[in-house]
């Protein structure tokens, strides 16, 4: 049997998190650049890491400037309490 997997970030249920929109016409919200947030602000963004959930940005990750994963919400600190293990 064949498993499919999906990586899903913390990221986009963080506080400091936002999308990268298309620099041609940034009301259509098309997302074509790197991901970004307030502790990667500068391309190429997020790191990788990170993204696949190989850190867990609850902790420091050189470079970030400080920053680190915050919840946006109530909802997100919830779910986040649920978050697997990481990689």
């Amino acid at each position: 049997m064949r498993v499919l997997s999906t990586i899903i970030p913390l990221c986009p249920e963080c506080m400091h998190f936002r999308w990268t929109v298309g620099p041609n016409d940034p009301e259509d919200g098309e997302r074509t650049g790197p991901l970004g947030c307030a502790a990667f602000p500068e391309p190429p963004g997020i790191p990788e890491a990170i993204l696949k959930n190989k850190h867990d940005h609850r902790t420091p990750y050189a470079g970030d400037h400080g920053i680190q994963f915050a919840p946006k919400d109530a909802k997100a600190a919830a779910f986040i309490e649920k978050w697997p293990p990481f990689l």
